[in-house]
């Protein structure tokens, strides 16, 4: 199991990650074999760039 905490990068809390970036968090856990479960959580709340965030990956690991 694995736990990731996202707060933003470069200003804490209000920046959003771009798409490579949260491809390929998503593709490293993915092929990962010692890896089972994993929680991503995201504090870059300020401007919403959490909300966003969260869906794009979601929806990247459900293709």
């Amino acid at each position: 199991m694995v736990y990731y905490r996202f707060h933003g990068v470069p200003h804490l809390y209000y920046s959003a990650y771009d798409q490579l970036f949260l491809e390929q968090t998503a593709t490293a856990i993915k092929n990962a074999k010692h890896i089972n479960k994993a929680f991503l959580y995201f504090n870059n709340t300020a401007q919403t760039a959490a909300i966003q965030n969260a869906q794009y990956i979601q929806q990247f690991i459900e293709k």
